[in-house]
């Protein structure tokens, strides 16, 4: 249940979406040869074969391994997307404002909202314009305009707060990984007494 939209739900869930893939493991999976009859000739490496022997053809069963060794991530996973959301906040006396990771208030005060899809390769995988410009009665309908200019500053800002956002969230899951100490994982974040 989502009760507000307060610190940028669609990047969140994009993040959890990454989150999700990359803990991601598949089985091995391997296809079963079904032994069958050989009517005569096209045997593999003679030039031809005996009628009556058994061949080897794939059918529709295969066997799951189920050792998490021989597991793998999806192919992928590691190229998985984040959202960021800029608001564009205009000047009074022309020029603008952007801002990533708005509080309420700054949405409320938001000309032009704008989500960049960007993988870690630093490529554009979409931008989204939402709606219209926002009044009390109406939070969250974003109708302002941006100029082309703008959009080049907007997708850079995107950009390098998604490499920030990158380094950070793939070195929490590194270290979730690496089972150190929660007090470790937010000393640099957090002043623990």
């Amino acid at each position: 249940l989502v009760l507000t939209c307060d610190g940028n739900v669609v990047d969140v869930c994009a993040l959890a979406i990454r989150a999700a893939v990359r803990s991601t493991v598949l089985p091995l999976v391997t296809p079963v040869a079904k032994a069958g009859v050989d009517s005569g000739g096209g045997g593999v490496g003679s030039g031809g074969s005996a009628v009556g022997t058994t061949t080897g053809r794939v059918s529709d069963d295969f066997i799951v391994d189920g050792d998490i060794a021989k597991a793998s991530i999806p192919p992928g996973a590691e190229h998985c997307p984040v959202v960021v959301t800029v608001f564009v906040l205009d000047k009074e006396r022309g020029g603008s404002v952007f801002i990533v990771d708005a509080r309420s208030d700054e949405e409320l005060c938001s000309a032009t909202r704008i989500s960049v899809s960007i993988d870690p390769g630093g490529n554009i995988c979409g931008i989204y314009k939402h709606g219209s410009a926002p009044s009390l009665r109406d939070e969250g309908n974003y109708s302002g305009s941006l100029q082309v200019g703008r959009l080049v500053d907007v997708t850079e800002l995107a950009a390098s707060a998604s490499k920030s956002l990158l380094e950070m969230v793939d070195g929490v899951s590194d270290i979730e990984n690496s089972n150190v100490a929660s007090d470790d994982l937010l000393r640099g974040h957090f002043e623990l007494r």
